[in-house]
This record gives structure tokens, C-alpha cells and sequence, in this order.
């Protein structure tokens, strides 16, 4: 368990983070809108990445931001299970691919196939939508963020719940919300890390040091 002094300094950290992000902004984007720019922004090599244009990356939103197959995969995996946003997302680079007659990389180009025969051959939508048990929450981008920084604090060696009487993941990342005058107890935090942590998990941020 560490030290008081240590989980004070979490609570800065975890604090100093949620505001960089403006975790309390209602004026950014939300909903859909939000999943989807998130996961557009999963899929993109570094911008300070060295590539060469014939290595079969496409540049997508600039010259320095290609996508990557590799973390493609994890995306592919979203949508084969299900998620709307991330097929959009995939079918959206797909075109880009499609209009400048590029070679689509080898994860990508085989979603794709079976996307199309799929639907050529039983006319329905493939994948099968997932499908959520109530509108999308308003609060998707505060809680993808709280998500975040829950799993910077898990990677950091934090458990994310932990007994009363132990700081967790969720404890410090309550804590730090409270300071920002935003009410959420352990349980509500760890319930929107659950609900966020597959997204959460393709982001790494220097978090916490």
C-alpha cells in the first residue's frame, strides 16, 4: 500500500490530468461524434513517426498521420464484435483507401472482404450491430477520460478497487474528481471504467510520473 505522501501525490497527478483533458468542459463534443474521433485517433501511427509513402500507409489527416494497421487490429476487433462507430471508422479509411487506388493493408482489406461478402451473400449488415440497452451516455467523453486515467494508475501497479481501508485506482481518481468539484464515489468510477476500459486501453498517456 504505498505511503500518504505517495497517494497524495497520485491525487495531484491523477488531478493535473483530468484538467489538462478537460474532463468538466460540457462545450467539447459528446456521444457518437466523440467515440468516433477517438477511435480515428487509435488507428494513427505518431505523427513523429519516420515512414515512407511507398510502405503501404496512406496518409489519412495530414501528411504525418498514416494508419496503422497493427493498432487497426484492436479496432477490427471493436467492430467485429459489434461496435457501430468502429466500423464507421474502418469503412471510412477503407474509402480513403479505395479513392486514391492504394493497396489496403492486410488487417483492413480482410474486415473489408468480409464485410462485402457477408453482405452480398445474405443482404443483412455484417457485423451485426450491438445493441445498447439505452442511449448512448452524455457523459461519454468525461468518462472515457476518467477511464484513462484509471488505467494509467492500474499500469502504474494500482489496483482499480481495493477495501476500505486501501487506496485504489478508483479511490485516487474519486479523490481528484472531488477537487474538481465533480461528485463520484469508487463504485461509480470503477462502473465507467468497466464500461470504457477496451477504448481506454488503446491510449497511453505519461501519466502519473
Amino acid at each position: 500500500m504505498p505511503r500518504n505522501s505517495e497517494i497524495d501525490r497520485l491525487v495531484n497527478a491523477a488531478q493535473a490530468l483530468l484538467e489538462r483533458y478537460k474532463v468538466d468542459d460540457p462545450t467539447r463534443m459528446h456521444g457518437d461524434e466523440h467515440h468516433r474521433h477517438l477511435l480515428q485517433l487509435s488507428i494513427l501511427s505518431p505523427p513523429n513517426e519516420v515512414w515512407a509513402p511507398d510502405d503501404g500507409r496512406l496518409p489519412l489527416f495530414g501528411i504525418n498521420h498514416a494508419y496503422d494497421d497493427e493498432k487497426g487490429a484492436r479496432l477490427i476487433a471493436l467492430a467485429c464484435s459489434g461496435d457501430v462507430n468502429a466500423d464507421a471508422v474502418l469503412s471510412a479509411v477503407a474509402g480513403k483507401y479505395v479513392y486514391n487506388q492504394s493497396v489496403m493493408p492486410p488487417k483492413l482489406r480482410d474486415y473489408v472482404s468480409r464485410k462485402l461478402g457477408s453482405m452480398m451473400a445474405n443482404g443483412k449488415p455484417w457485423p451485426k450491430p450491438r445493441t445498447l440497452g439505452r442511449k448512448r451516455n452524455g457523459n461519454h467523453r468525461r468518462d472515457f477520460i476518467i477511464a484513462t486515467v484509471v488505467s494509467a494508475l492500474i499500469k502504474g501497479g494500482l489496483a482499480v478497487e481495493s477495501g476500505r481501508a486501501q487506496h485504489s485506482a478508483a479511490s485516487i481518481v474519486a479523490d481528484a474528481l472531488t477537487n474538481l468539484g465533480i461528485t463520484l464515489d469508487d463504485r461509480s468510477v470503477v462502473r465507467i471504467w468497466k464500461a470504457n476500459r477496451d477504448l481506454a486501453q488503446l491510449f497511453r498517456i505519461d501519466a502519473l510520473s
